[in-house]
């Protein structure tokens, strides 16, 4: 990453940031090697980003940033500065630059820094659900033969996108990166900084329907990736989609665009989708594949990386190998073993369809005991979060899940709305007020955890694990029966 005239020599970070410097450099200017923005992730020799964020501000950590070996730090506030902490030893110093604003200066060392991208294939990832899944298993497949980056963790905002681009690797052979959404617009912005050669939309559904309207909005703001497109490029898109086709046709996509999906209208055709502990299996065409992630919709993220990886040149033989080995993003349907239960830890996020498609993976997956679904509220839904909740309720009704824990205010509708069914089903107004034995779980069950990411449903998952780390057996009483 480094090198003589490279985007992030310190003289040419200050010069592209358009900062002066609080603390200049002694010596040799040197050259960094990639960015952060959080002083506990620091890696030798990156640039910290002093960003002031909702909970706390980037400018109290400089020293730490310093110490766990950052090469400069960019603020925009020197009163922030701890200044104690600054002067405590020569490993809580260094390079300081000002900018007028920290974010700001990030987004043009990113743009600079992907315009001397002039040999990477450049990937953008957007989709209401499966972006960090798809991203995940098009790196595993294309790093079977080149040399790349990809998002780390949910980078799909501004800062995470500057972040993709920073830390890439600068003559990779390609860089993948999530491009999200909450409200209009965002999409285009993030589209103009990563400049992608290929785009990929993999779902539309009910996500950030509060902040974007409608499935139509949402549709259109999603198409917005495949935009501006080089003619030259290529737009992988989820086939079967009446208002994403719309959106797209508007838009005149100038470049070569491919559907993917089981239905008729695919050009990218998926078929023979099955399931087991183990992950899921498909067909693309009459070639056979398979993913270690589990639930049939990960067969559609998986078609993904293998039109990509044919795309960018491997072989069959190589995209296999790739999607075995890539590892699943944390809690996206992660099956975990605790005591007698094997819990699928969907508690990443969740959306109406994702939380369909999860409860129908808990029916599909082989088990012998039963399927429980611990639920938590689906956030920025607006005027359609009872509709959609009672949906998730109705659903439950007339499936095969014997016990229900919802969770939260908006899944007292799904509670009311499957009350005339037979599931052993309990709601609990807050996620505090349920540990491991107000779930009332049994040896042998298997249980999915899922809810929106403001409901934090993963500690449902470590007060199971706690319980029987303290030694104590999970609960084995009869389910509670509603009077007839």
């Amino acid at each position: 990453m480094s090198g003589s005239g490279s985007i992030l020599d310190l003289s040419r970070v200050r010069e592209v940031c358009a900062g002066s410097w609080v603390v200049p450099p002694t010596g040799d200017y040197g050259a960094a090697r990639g960015a952060a923005i959080d002083s506990r992730e620091i890696e030798a020799e990156q640039i910290f980003f002093a960003h002031r964020g909702e909970q706390t501000d980037g400018h109290r950590f400089v020293g730490a940033a310093f110490r766990a070996g950052a090469s400069l730090c960019v603020i925009d506030d020197p009163d922030a500065l701890d200044r104690d902490a600054l002067a405590g030893d020569a490993m809580s110093s260094g390079p300081i630059l000002r900018v007028a604003d920290v974010r700001g200066a990030m987004v043009r060392l990113a743009r600079a820094r992907r315009d001397a991208m002039r040999h990477a294939t450049v990937i953008g990832v957007t989709g209401s659900s499966g972006k960090t899944t798809t991203v995940r298993m098009i790196d595993g497949v294309l790093s079977r033969r080149l040399r790349g980056w990809a998002s780390r963790k949910s980078h799909n905002n501004t800062l995470g996108v500057c972040l993709t681009i920073l830390n890439a690797p600068a003559n990779g052979d390609y860089l993948v990166s999530e491009v999200g959404t909450s409200a209009p617009g965002e999409i285009a912005a993030l589209r103009d900084i990563l400049r992608p050669d290929i785009g990929v939309i993999t779902s539309i559904g009910r996500a950030h329907v509060e902040g974007l309207g409608s499935i139509e909005a949402i549709a259109a703001e999603k198409a917005d990736l495949a935009r501006e497109l080089d003619p030259n490029g290529l737009a992988l898109v989820t086939g079967g989609c009446a208002a994403l086709d719309r959106a797209l046709a508007s838009h005149s996509i100038a470049a070569r665009m491919l559907r993917v999906g089981t239905g008729e209208d695919a050009d990218v055709r998926i078929g023979g989708i099955t399931m087991d502990g183990g992950g899921v299996r498909f067909l693309v065409g009459d070639a056979p594949f398979a993913a270690p992630a589990i639930g049939a919709h990960n067969a559609i993220n998986g078609t993904f990386a293998v039109a990509i990886g044919r795309a960018m040149g491997l072989d069959d033989d190589e995209i296999r190998a790739g999607l075995l080995e890539g590892e699943p993003p944390a809690m996206r349907l992660q099956v975990e073993r605790i005591g007698g239960v094997t819990v699928l830890n969907d508690a990443y996020n969740a959306n109406p369809d994702s939380m369909l498609a999860a409860i129908e993976t808990l029916e599909q997956f082989e088990h012998a005991g039963r399927r429980v679904c611990v639920l938590g509220d689906m956030l920025e839904l607006g005027a359609m979060s009872t509709s959609a909740h009672r949906e998730i309720g109705e659903r439950i009704a007339r499936g095969s899940i014997e016990r229900a824990v919802l969770v939260g205010p908006a899944m007292k509708d799904a509670y009311e709305a499957q009350r005339s069914s037979s599931v052993d089903a309990t709601h609990h107004a807050e996620r505090a007020s349920l540990d491991a034995t107000a779930l009332e779980l049994r040896d042998g069950d298997l249980v999915l955890v899922k809810g929106s990411r403001g409901m934090r449903m993963e500690r449902v998952v470590e007060s199971l694990r706690d319980r029987v780390a303290s030694g104590l057996r999970i609960e084995t009483r009869a389910p509670l029966r509603r009077p007839a």
